[in-house]
């Protein structure tokens, strides 16, 4: 793996998801551009489910939806994160290891973003998660990627946290609890926007 990069409208959303649900496990898919080299940029964030997590039913609902959009969208699943509830659990656990298997089915590439829940803090600089991959021997392990985030995601998630904008994002769970809930966040996308451009003036 050359270099992970990440727009600030998909770390965004995974960090507001993860602040919205704090004493919650919660996860969600990354989509990325296709590549044809071994770089990967993310561009978007689907946050999936809050409340307890199988492959199934939700989660197979969840991905024929996502899947669709992605082909309507020029983008593909690439990767997903995940938090524990309990804040010193940042390793993979067997669902993690069997979400990646099936995504890996899917595309040639599956990434796992393990969230520490201690970097979920408006005051935080680094990236609040480390990044797995399938070994030689098929078995989830963390590796030294170059993530690179777009310039100013910190500032812009900090100011995002500060208008209290979790309250605004809406996950799977959400969707399935009422179907007015958009997964696809569109409204906390304009949101977003709208921090991006007070940021840069």
């Amino acid at each position: 793996m050359k270099e992970i990069s990440i727009s600030k409208l998909a770390y965004s959303k995974l960090f507001l998801h993860v602040a919205k649900y704090p004493q919650l496990s919660c996860n969600g898919l990354l989509l990325s551009k296709p590549s044809k080299n071994q770089s990967v940029q993310f561009v978007d964030c689907v946050p999936l489910f809050h409340s307890s997590f199988t492959l199934a039913p939700s989660f197979e609902i969840a991905l024929s939806q996502i899947d669709s959009y992605c082909r309507q969208n020029g983008v593909e699943i690439a990767g997903f994160y995940h938090a524990f509830d309990n804040n010193n659990q940042t390793e993979p656990n067997l669902i993690c290891y069997k979400l990646a298997e099936k995504l890996k089915e899917n595309g040639d590439v599956s990434l796992c973003f393990m969230v520490d829940n201690s970097k979920i803090n408006p005051s935080n600089r680094v990236p609040c998660f480390n990044v797995y991959n399938f070994g030689d021997d098929q078995k989830l392990k963390q590796i030294s990627a170059n993530v690179k985030l777009e310039d100013g995601t910190y500032q812009t998630c900090e100011r995002l946290l500060e208008e209290n904008k979790s309250s605004l994002i809406s996950d799977f769970d959400n969707h399935l609890d009422d179907i007015k809930k958009d997964w696809r966040n569109m409204n906390l996308n304009e949101n977003i926007s709208a921090v991006e451009s007070l940021s840069a003036k």
